[in-house]
């Protein structure tokens, strides 16, 4: 029986309710998260049980008042898993256990930082995607044989025109659920603890079969 595995993460840090209900279910499989790498969660093998997931923004500190904290946790019944970008994510097996934060105006201040990240890569994505995929088109228009051109661009261009329109739609969908979240709590009101994991991790699937089939079909075409 294998110890550890690797799996697809769910598209977007900052969508913690989402994966806060994932990890909760692989928990119930016997599957706890230990290190989040690129696109990847890495899970090893624990006994399966009921438990609630939260994920904190990360806030800088000194790695003795980090420390100071965790203790704090643990003596509130969570334990520390793994550090998620801007982000941490805690188990706790006891159902009585108080919730990590619920003073609104602390969790407001703790969430701004990241959520202020969030918006600067939704923009980000929703510019660089919408530029290339204005690129494509005034390459498009601006040659000679636009069929000629197509064809020998072929595959390539459908494959990232598809990436535009999957980075687009990326950058629009967490720039409303960053403005979503914000609402949240300008209203005093906590971060749902739950959300649609799989179209999140469908989002991220169908990306990166889009980029591995491009550099695919680039290489071969060097080739």
């Amino acid at each position: 029986m294998r110890k550890k595995k690797y799996s697809l993460k769910p598209a977007g840090d900052w969508e913690t309710g989402a994966l806060e209900a994932w990890l909760e279910q692989e928990a119930a499989k016997g599957w706890r998260l230990t290190a989040w790498v690129s696109w990847f969660a890495v899970l090893e093998r624990a006994e399966p049980a009921p438990c609630r997931v939260r994920i904190q923004p990360r806030e800088p500190e000194a790695r003795e008042n980090w420390e100071a904290r965790l203790e704090v946790y643990r003596d509130l019944g969570w334990t520390y898993a793994a550090q998620m970008g801007d982000y941490e994510a805690y188990y706790c097996d006891d159902p009585a256990a108080a919730e990590l934060e619920s003073d609104p105006v602390a969790q407001k201040w703790a969430w701004d930082k990241s959520l202020k990240s969030a918006l600067r890569q939704g923009w980000l994505e929703l510019f660089l995607f919408a530029a290339l995929a204005v690129l494509i088109l005034y390459l498009w228009l601006s040659a000679g044989n636009k069929v000629e051109w197509f064809l020998k661009m072929g595959p390539e261009l459908v494959l990232v025109g598809l990436l535009c329109a999957v980075g687009v739609f990326g950058g629009v969908r967490k720039l409303l659920g960053v403005w979503r979240t914000r609402d949240l709590l300008d209203a005093g009101v906590a971060p749902p603890h739950t959300g649609n994991w799989r179209n999140s991790r469908r989002l991220m699937a169908v990306t990166s079969f889009l980029l591995l089939l491009f550099w695919t079909v680039h290489l071969v075409g060097l080739g």
